[in-house]
């Protein structure tokens, strides 16, 4: 990530950045859609308990314990030092081991966990194939690679592009892997990419993986942009609806996707 966009990594160390994730991401009616997600996600994946897993980008340990209290043994990776000091200041007792790494140069040997868990995570890593890359190679053969990741295709994201060429704000660039949204923020820009889901599932059968399960995450993330209460309320249960009823991925804003390695 460095070599590419050394102002992302100015940005995502902001400890801004990630208090607004905390907010949109990290209050009551998102954690009740989360845990039904991430439940969903590791019943697919069938990983035994006690099996070592890497949360990637695991910010302020949210997920991670979730996946400690699921019976796994966990290791979670952080760019930025305030998020990783709120994830260890909420999660003592529960085993986890949190430490600083760029997904694009883990400290790991290879072949060294059973799963790895990453989030809303590489939609912010500009040097994409080489994070994946990573995540890989850390990767046991048999194990699962369990990511969620904004879909490029969705009904939301196509407005959204309506939006975009009219917002002088917002540079977008379109790349085989996705769309690509560059913003300036107070601390920095900021990169999110809308990923293109075949290129994600062609790329990574290339590289030993196949994919095995792909379900809806999220199929509006509405609720981001209203302060409402009410509004990000049924917002939120508009989503968990969806997952009730099984609605399909390929219109959905966030995706969940599980591959296993060869």
């Amino acid at each position: 990530m460095a070599n590419e966009a050394p102002s992302v990594e100015g940005t995502l160390h902001e400890q801004a950045i990630h208090e607004e994730w905390i907010e949109n991401f990290r209050n009551p009616n998102a954690e009740a859609s989360a845990e039904i997600l991430v439940g969903r996600t590791l019943a697919l994946a069938g990983l035994p308990g006690g099996s070592t897993i890497l949360d990637a980008g695991c910010g302020t340990g949210t997920n991670s314990r979730r996946l400690a209290r699921a019976g796994y043994r966990v290791t979670g990776v952080d760019f930025s030092e305030f998020a990783l000091r709120e994830a260890e200041g909420a999660s003592a007792g529960l085993g986890i081991d949190f430490g600083r790494g760029d997904l694009t140069e883990l400290a790991f040997p290879d072949d060294m966990f059973d799963g790895v868990f990453c989030f809303g995570v590489l939609m912010h890593v500009p040097e994409l194939e080489k994070a994946l890359s990573e995540l890989i190679r850390v990767l046991k053969p048999g194990g699962c690679l369990m990511l969620m990741e904004t879909n490029a295709s969705s009904m939301e994201m196509l407005a959204f592009r309506l939006y975009w060429k009219r917002n002088d704000k917002v540079r977008v660039v379109r790349k085989p892997s996705g769309i690509e949204t560059w913003s300036e923020t107070a601390e920095g820009p900021l990169l999110a990419r809308k990923m293109f889901i075949p290129w994600l599932v062609r790329h990574l059968a290339g590289k030993g993986l196949r994919c095995e399960h792909r379900f809806s995450a999220d199929l509006t993330e509405l609720y981001i942009y209203f302060r409402w209460k009410w509004l990000k309320a049924a917002f939120h249960g508009l989503n968990r609806f969806w997952y009730a009823v099984g609605g399909p991925p390929s219109v959905a804003t966030g995706n969940v996707l599980i591959f296993r390695k060869d």
